[in-house]
């Protein structure tokens, strides 16, 4: 929050009858450029003044309100814009929008009376030092007049509510709001483009990326990175890593979240496959290969000696490399695809849940199963002879709660999951579920705090995380017991 005091002189407030008071309130940083300030309905803001008389400009309609004014009143000049916390940017408006600040003059401290000189009513006293200041010289703005509802303005501490009722008055029909330590998800209606933290770089020349696609499209292979539109494709694949996808590039299931291409598989999964993927790995000089695939309902045993395959090839091409697996849910022959995946020993055995119980067969179809998939998850751990990590993803801005988000990691945490991941949806195409929401990184933070609670060996919480983003690194933080990470 960003504090900067504003006189109330001469204020006529109601009933109360109260005149020339001095009140000091903190108001929410919301807008980084500042194109004018329209006829205030407040009498005064006092920010400090760097630019001296510099592009001032007038602005009517705001002296008639200033006591001791003995000039015009400036507009804040436009190079000033301020440079915005984590915190504060979650309500910044569009990159470079214009917007007004409506209601607010600005009246420069060297325009303004001494504030000793002030008379100050001695039923408000008391209230006074209770008030948030702060120092700071961002500029403070409200919500522009478009926007319906105004939920975030001046910030007061609890039990100013003498206080809060006066300054509500001056704010029409919108209450004032009191910060909390941490910020919560925006909606995509009010913010339908990414907001800063969903940002990611283009692929450098100087990295690996254009190795490995040249690598990865020479075999014939296909990766989800490419197939579900990773965002972090550009960081994966400069450090020289990428998560391999088998079993061809149609799945037969259409969940409402997923990019890959849906439909009828036009061939059998290719024999000669595997070896391809562990011939590049070697080249790669990978040191943790993750696999995953589409869905292959229309093969008998969905895929599963496809994956045994392709694990045995990586044992044998790169023998030092560890090997994880993101398998489908194997329907209708979970159990004989668990014992053939498991007994070719991957080193992680991965399957993502994707998303609470609630939404779960709204989003992915009615094949699918919330239970099955935390019963698939467990039986991996009993049917493997062998210490096997078990991991999960879990995606959000689908419609869930926080607190369902907690209640689906209790659950995998009850079926023995070793590490969970989880991060923001985004929405592929209009044809695809709309993102309900945007996270904040406040609250992914706090997300990973409940995973290391529930006794998670490692979470990875954070707007960007994907089920295999730092995969290697999720692997070790769990093995080595070093708890929870958050990106």
């Amino acid at each position: 929050m960003v504090a900067s005091g504003f006189a109330l002189l001469e204020a006529r407030v109601g009933l109360l009858g109260i005149r020339r008071l001095l009140l000091h309130a903190g108001t929410v940083a919301q807008r980084g450029l500042v194109d004018g300030i329209a006829t205030p309905a407040l009498p005064g803001l006092v920010l400090p003044r760097t630019d001296r008389d510099h592009d001032a400009r007038p602005v009517p309609g705001t002296h008639d309100h200033v006591v001791h004014a003995d000039g015009a009143v400036d507009e804040v000049p436009l190079p000033q814009r301020p440079f915005l916390s984590l915190r504060d940017q979650q309500r910044l408006a569009l990159d470079d929008e214009e917007v007004l600040l409506i209601g607010f003059p600005v009246i420069h401290r060297h325009r303004i009376a001494r504030t000793e000189d002030e008379e100050i009513d001695a039923d408000l006293r008391p209230f006074l030092p209770r008030l948030e200041v702060a120092d700071g010289t961002a500029l403070p703005s409200v919500v522009p007049g478009r926007v319906a509802s105004i939920a975030h303005e001046p910030a007061l501490t609890p039990g100013d509510e003498p206080v809060l009722r006066l300054l509500e008055g001056g704010f029409g029909n919108h209450p004032v709001h009191r910060l909390t330590d941490m910020q919560t998800s925006l909606p995509v209606a009010e913010r339908p483009r990414r907001p800063e933290w969903m940002k990611v770089r283009a692929p450098s020349p100087d990295s690996r990326y254009y190795d490995v696609k040249k690598l990865i499209h020479g075999a014939s292979l296909h990766t989800i990175c490419e197939e579900a539109r990773c965002p972090n494709i550009g960081e994966c694949w400069g450090r020289g890593t990428a998560t391999f996808q088998i079993l061809g590039d149609t799945c037969t299931r259409a969940c409402r979240y997923c990019y890959v291409h849906s439909g009828k598989p036009d061939s059998p999964p290719d024999p000669l496959e595997p070896l391809r993927l562990a011939n590049v790995a070697a080249q790669m000089e990978l040191e943790h290969v993750v696999v995953t695939s589409v869905d292959r309902d229309d093969v008998p045993d969905r895929g599963a000696g496809h994956y045994a395959a392709t694990i045995r090839a990586l044992k044998a091409k790169v023998p030092h490399a560890s090997v994880e697996v993101l398998t489908p849910d194997f329907l209708d022959v979970e159990e004989e695809a668990l014992q053939t995946v498991l007994a070719a020993r991957p080193d992680v055995f991965n399957h993502n849940i994707e998303t609470v119980r609630r939404l779960h067969a709204r989003m992915r179809g009615a094949k699918a199963s919330y239970d099955k998939a935390l019963w698939l998850l467990q039986r991996a751990k009993d049917v493997a002879d062998y210490p096997v990590l078990t991991k999960s993803g879990i995606i959000v801005g689908l419609g869930e709660t926080n607190d369902e988000v907690v209640d689906t990691m209790s659950d995998l945490r009850a079926h023995g999951v070793d590490v969970v991941t989880i991060g923001q949806y985004l929405q592929p195409s209009p044809k695809h579920a709309q993102i309900d929401r945007w996270v904040h990184p406040d609250e992914f933070r706090w997300l990973r705090e409940q995973g290391e609670a529930l006794g998670f060996g490692s979470v990875f919480s954070g707007p960007l995380v994907r089920s295999s983003y730092r995969a290697d690194e999720q692997r070790h933080a769990a093995a080595e017991g070093r708890g929870a990470v958050a990106y």
